[in-house]
């Protein structure tokens, strides 16, 4: 006897610490029983932001400073950028999702900690682009705010994408590790036939975000095409030994990008982070 199959329509949207834009993917999502998903993608495109909101974005990623009201004005711009590219892919495949996820654009995140005095200080993330807008813009339920109800149960924050990995692709016979290389690289280990609290996810370190920050200083080019540049390049060890999170005191990469533009306070091509 065949079980019964679940049929979602689904649209995710998401800009990750990249900033280059957002990632839109419609999909089906079909629940098999068991805890297991099948996802069928429909569509998945990126639409690139403004440049001037890019820029905005990078500014404030990289310690500007904003009052309160021209936060909010930036929020407003993040969240109709994504509203726009929510309609535009409903309008272009003739779809109407039943519900919408929508991440929106970190910039800014703390996960808890501990403190010397054997407490626990707060984490705290802020992602623009508030799901209310794109709701009101597409008449279809929206989901947003992850960040902050994970770290509201004891989570760290990041990565997100654990649960979801689990659910794809855990094999009865082999132990995977899926590792991600964005902005912030991370890992998920997923053990042989394993439950969901076996589960582990951590971030792994800075991924591509410094390294579109150098092409974008030293090369006026928003990422590194292929590796074409580094391909050309020799490695500098002295650098590298003093940028090394390992010897530097730096704080541990569980912390988003923007965390890390201010570190190596990337307003200027000749900045020392230790200064």
């Amino acid at each position: 006897m065949e079980s019964t199959v679940k049929t979602t329509r689904a649209l995710g949207l998401m800009s990750g610490t990249s900033m280059d834009g957002i990632d839109a993917a419609l999909v089906d999502i079909m629940e098999h029983g068991n805890n297991r998903l099948e996802v069928q993608q429909i569509v998945a495109e990126t639409y690139p932001y403004d440049r001037r909101l890019q820029e905005d974005l990078h500014n404030l990623c990289s310690g500007g400073r904003l009052t309160v009201e021209q936060l909010c004005d930036l929020d407003d711009r993040v969240a109709e950028a994504f509203a726009d590219t929510a309609v535009a892919v409903m309008e272009k495949e003739a779809t109407r999702p039943e519900l919408i996820g929508s991440h929106g654009q970190t910039v800014f995140h703390r996960p808890p900690e501990h403190t010397e005095t054997g407490g626990t200080r707060l984490g705290y993330s802020v992602q623009l682009g508030r799901g209310a807008v794109i709701a009101k813009r597409t008449g279809v339920v929206v989901v947003n705010d992850f960040r902050k109800a994970d770290i509201e149960v004891g989570g760290q924050g990041a990565p997100l994408v654990p649960m979801v990995d689990w659910l794809l692709i855990t094999d009865p016979r082999l132990t995977r590790a899926c590792q991600n290389i964005g902005g912030i690289g991370n890992v998920t280990y997923l053990p042989q036939n394993g439950k969901h609290d076996q589960v582990l996810g951590f971030d792994t370190g800075p991924g591509n975000v410094l390294i579109d920050m150098a092409a974008r200083l030293l090369f006026n080019t928003p990422h590194d095409d292929g590796g074409r540049l580094a391909r050309g390049g020799r490695i500098h060890t002295p650098l590298v030994e003093k940028w090394s999170f390992s010897r530097s005191g730096l704080p541990s990469p569980q912390g988003e990008s923007c965390t890390l533009r201010s570190i190596y306070k990337t307003g200027s091509k000749t900045a020392d982070p230790y200064s």
